[in-house]
């Protein structure tokens, strides 16, 4: 079951900018791309790099459509939260909300997410570097 909430005004969240936001207790970040254009699209993102969950509302920095952790320059899609690699990193995306933009407020469906840790193809394996 859905469980929108508004998580922020349409006009505090720029193109190119990483925004932090909370939907309740989950602490989010949301980025902007296309804006002024008729590919506008807000997506919401938890607020923590896979890699060792630093918040991205402090390490991320949005570079030429590509959402990177200054900590480690892990890199993401902006639009699909996919992590961007050479060395594939199964299990390592941003964990995306979906969002939906009414009368220029932005909601966040904080029920949208998958859970938090999924389940490993081999329970024997070390997690990602």
């Amino acid at each position: 079951m859905a469980d929108w909430r508004r998580v922020a005004a349409l006009d505090d969240v720029w193109g190119d900018t990483v925004v932090p936001a909370r939907a309740g207790d989950i602490a989010l970040v949301l980025v902007r791309s296309g804006e002024g254009s008729d590919a506008d699209r807000v997506c919401a993102y938890r607020d923590a790099c896979p890699h060792e969950k630093f918040p991205l509302s402090e390490w991320g920095q949005v570079e030429n459509g590509v959402i990177v952790c200054q900590r480690h320059f892990w890199e993401f899609e902006v639009d699909t939260g996919r992590h961007i690699t050479r060395i594939e990193r199964p299990n390592c995306d941003l964990r995306r909300y979906d969002v939906k933009v009414e009368g220029g407020e932005v909601f966040v469906d904080a029920a949208s997410a998958p859970p938090e840790d999924p389940p490993a193809a081999d329970a024997g394996a070390a997690p990602p570097p």
